[in-house]
């Protein structure tokens, strides 16, 4: 029997840097501020979703790659999550780096 616990977790998705301002800095800096909110919020742990190429990147500001399974509803359904890769951070509780997270609802 897999045990299972709910927590609050805070996500982030959809972030980009205009072309013109890239290499200046804004994008840790808004990512930082963007934690410190969810950390405030309550949040155990931070998810991000991002394409192939910006796992290096987010690497380098402290996420690391989910290797679990993220469900997500889709139709009243749970659906495994395949359309980007799952990233975690740590905010007031370690996140999880494995298993199965459960999103209980349409991933953001």
């Amino acid at each position: 029997m897999r045990s299972t616990k709910e927590v609050a977790i805070g996500g982030v998705g959809g972030i980009a840097t205009h072309p013109d301002h890239r290499g200046k800095g804004y994008a840790p800096l808004g990512m930082e501020r963007a934690l410190d909110f969810l950390k405030d919020s309550g949040a155990a742990f931070g998810l991000l979703v991002c394409r192939d190429e910006l796992i290096g990147y987010y690497t380098r500001l402290g996420w690391r790659l989910f290797e679990g399974t993220t469900l997500n509803t889709q139709r009243g359904e749970p659906e495994v999550f395949t359309f980007n890769n799952v990233m975690v951070g740590d905010l007031n509780s370690p996140a999880p780096t494995a298993g199965v997270i459960d999103l209980r609802g349409p991933a953001w």
